[in-house]
């Protein structure tokens, strides 16, 4: 049994790989989207940020595809080992060695420095002769259009491309967000998947199921008042200083992890049954949503020597703020 201070929920950070049995809601999403990286050469799967596609990727759907008849990579990244000293490799893209890096972990990077995607894949597909289910993660990195990433970008973009063509063993996943999805689609004419928000019944699962193994549990209507409360917007009306409510149809994923961390990090040490009464006390999405931006605006505040004089956002300007904050914080939800 895990104890009550043990969260089952991430808040700000995603879902991990050994945190399968802690994802819920994205069943339908995982299977779909293994089926079709299995079946096509090319998969773009996109969503908007906070749409909880990393999650998806690391807690969902990898756990489906390891153990088959396909050799699965390690999730790859674009950032991999950043601080490697550089200047002691010889001239290559940062973001190839970068990739090579998390899909082989275990080698050293003076091994995969200068190697292509082709050339990895097919020394891959040497040594263990089967289908090679290769993913990247937070893939809209290799479509900035300004500055000096653009022309590491292209190139690595020309490699994937490469490595599609030549390469029969490679099934690559492009984990992106839905501003970047037509750059790949034009560049590598994948098959796009649609990662949505959650539905109100889907978020209800992500509500409860984490908490089962637990000692505590939601009584019945809690988890639905959690969910109406960030259905519903409260929208400050110009002149008369009035307000207005608005009931949306979905849930982005990660303000429901950050309102769900931030119930259980707030209930009392000894509450065993999460009521309705709690969660309006402990659970409320607006107090949760402005708590988690004010202390976004004075992390960021602070990293540039600067005054976080701002005051947080609260009601629906907290959720919408939620997409415009610095990415550390909620990116990979």
């Amino acid at each position: 049994m895990i104890r009550s201070v043990d969260r089952p929920y991430p808040g700000t950070r995603p879902f991990r790989g050994a945190e399968g049995n802690r994802f819920f809601g994205r069943g339908a999403e995982a299977a779909g989207l293994a089926e079709l990286w299995r079946a096509n050469r090319l998969v773009v799967a996109a969503g908007r940020a906070g749409s909880g596609k990393t999650s998806l990727l690391h807690a969902g759907l990898l756990p489906l595809v390891k153990g088959g008849r396909a050799d699965v990579l390690p999730p790859g990244m674009l950032s991999y080992g950043s601080t490697f000293p550089v200047a002691a490799l010889p001239e290559h893209n940062p973001y190839t060695l970068a990739l090579l890096r998390s899909w082989s972990p275990g080698e050293d990077a003076t091994r995969l420095v200068g190697l292509t995607v082709r050339e990895f894949i097919r020394r891959h597909a040497e040594r263990q002769g089967r289908v090679i289910l290769a993913a990247v993660d937070q893939a809209e990195e290799l479509s900035v259009d300004a500055g000096p990433r653009r022309a590491y970008g292209r190139r690595l973009l020309d490699e994937l491309a490469e490595a599609l063509q030549e390469e029969p063993h490679l099934h690559l996943l492009l984990m992106v967000r839905e501003s970047a999805l037509d750059t790949f689609l034009d560049a590598l004419r994948g098959v796009p998947f649609h990662v949505p928000p959650l539905s109100p019944e889907r978020a209800a699962e992500a509500v409860t199921g984490p908490v089962e193994g637990t000692d505590r549990s939601f009584a019945p209507g809690a988890a639905e008042e959690l969910i109406e409360d960030l259905l519903t917007c409260h929208i400050q009306t110009t002149g008369g200083g009035g307000e207005r409510s608005v009931r949306l149809d979905h849930i982005e994923p990660a303000l429901l992890q950050v309102v769900c961390a931030h119930l259980w990090d707030s209930l009392p040490a000894d509450a065993g049954i999460i009521s309705a009464h709690d969660v309006r006390r402990y659970g409320d999405a607006d107090m949760a949503l402005a708590a988690h931006c004010g202390r976004v605006i004075t992390a960021t505040a602070d990293d540039h020597a600067l005054r976080a004089g701002l005051a947080a956002p609260r009601g629906s300007h907290a959720r919408s703020s939620l997409s415009t904050v610095p990415a550390a914080p909620l990116t990979r939800a």
